[in-house]
């Protein structure tokens, strides 16, 4: 019998990701929403400019790196509006 093991925790890179961006005032993180499946973050919806839509990014990897959380990668599909 073949065990897998669960290699990232997806509900905490989204709680984690989500505390990021609330807690940034230049990012309106009611247009941006977080999910993961198998250690790959998405971040879609729309930023007001392509400056907030760096900057989400930006804090997003900057806070799971902090916190020593370990994810495959960030899909960003975030457009700008």
């Amino acid at each position: 019998m073949i065990t897998l093991l669960k290699k990232y925790d997806d509900k905490l890179l989204v709680q984690q990701a989500e505390r990021a961006l609330a807690n940034d005032p230049s990012i309106d993180n009611s247009r941006i929403s977080v999910s993961s499946k198998n250690g790959i973050i998405t971040l879609e919806g729309k930023s007001r400019n392509q400056s907030e839509h760096r900057r989400a990014v930006d804090i997003v990897q900057r806070s799971l790196k902090s916190k020593n959380l370990k994810y495959d990668r960030i899909a960003d599909k975030i457009i700008e509006s």
